[in-house]
């Protein structure tokens, strides 16, 4: 038979283990909450990261005659060394020949920088292009295009840079987002041109096409995308401040350069919790190879629990004084019986 004087034992055992219980129900709601998101982050990074390989593949291919053609490299070099003025109209024809000849309305500019990573030549596809035939042989073997519109040529060579940005410092290697001047958001690509003979670089060729054609992610209320290329380092897009866009990732963000310079090319890997600025997140990334991109999800927490942790807080206030008052009521009751008996 059970003695009295050990009813306070029991009663408290019995209080811990049901306040140990609650909290453990409480932890698993948020956890619950955090894998729910979780999930849906590592989802949408998957998708992201495929369409983004995709459209890699497809970009690579249709650029490639902007940097490998004969034609291209030896009109640079004439314009390097002063015998052709700038701009010139012979790379905006051919720049234009190349828009009509792929029919990809996401491209938005292509511009061509000589050697000095002066811009020398622009053509601005939104403006509407010209009709013209495909120039396929070097420059020095003709320069006479079947169908030529001088008119169209010179008015978009008139103002020859009005569209894109001219650089302050050095031409940034690789992809990375930018807005032009007219608001527009392009992912910019800026590739080396160099001589077949000896493999100098004699220029540049930059390609802008549609931001939202690449990463079509839509606007996410609580949710962040950062991108940045792992092999030259520098970010690519950033949702949160589009001004780090270009910075050098590992100064900007180094706890995400860190963390994620270990992960795997063949699986989305899961960011755990962590905290930054007062607030809770946690998120997804995803490495590829072709483009040498990190692509990274954020989603903002708070938001989620923050109605969950804090009735959880009062929750587990108003379980504890109820277990302190019942508990005083259990003594109480049970000294008296103990007196009686």
């Amino acid at each position: 038979m059970l003695r009295t004087k050990y009813f306070p034992l029991l009663y408290l055992v019995g209080g811990s283990l049901f306040l140990a219980l609650f909290t453990s129900f409480y932890f698993l709601n948020l956890h619950s909450i955090e894998g729910i998101l979780s999930q849906q982050s590592a989802e949408l990074v998957e998708n992201l990261d495929s369409e983004i390989v995709h459209a890699h593949f497809d970009f690579v291919r249709e650029m490639k005659l902007l940097r490998l053609s004969r034609g291209v490299k030896k009109e640079l070099l004439l314009v390097n060394d002063g015998k052709v003025p700038r701009p010139s109209d012979w790379l905006i024809e051919f720049a234009h020949n190349w828009y009509q000849k792929i029919q990809n309305d996401i491209y938005v500019n292509v511009t061509f920088y000589g050697i000095a990573q002066e811009p020398v030549a622009i053509a601005n596809f939104t403006k509407g292009g010209q009709i013209g035939t495909m120039v396929y042989g070097p420059v020095g073997e003709s320069r006479d295009l079947e169908h030529e519109d001088k008119e169209r040529v010179s008015s978009s060579a008139g103002d020859p840079f009005p569209v894109i940005a001219r650089q302050d410092s050095d031409l940034t290697i690789g992809s990375f987002a930018k807005m032009l001047q007219d608001s527009t958001l392009v992912l910019r690509s800026v590739y080396e041109i160099r001589n077949k003979k000896g493999g100098d670089v004699i220029g540049y060729v930059s390609v802008d096409r549609k931001l939202d054609s690449i990463l079509n992610m839509g606007k996410r209320r609580y949710r962040d995308l950062l991108i940045y290329d792992w092999k030259l380092g520098h970010i690519v897009y950033d949702s949160a401040d589009f001004d780090r866009v270009a910075t050098a990732a590992i100064s900007t963000y180094p706890a995400f350069y860190d963390l994620t310079q270990d992960f795997d090319t063949e699986e989305t890997s899961n960011i755990p919790r962590y905290e930054m600025d007062s607030r809770s997140y946690l998120g997804s990334a995803s490495r590829s190879i072709e483009p040498s991109w990190i692509v990274i999800s954020t989603i903002w927490l708070d938001h989620y629990i923050e109605n969950s942790e804090s009735r959880g807080e009062i929750l587990k206030v108003g379980s504890i004084h109820l277990v302190l008052v019942a508990g005083s009521f259990f003594y109480v009751l049970s000294v008296r019986v103990r007196h009686r008996t």
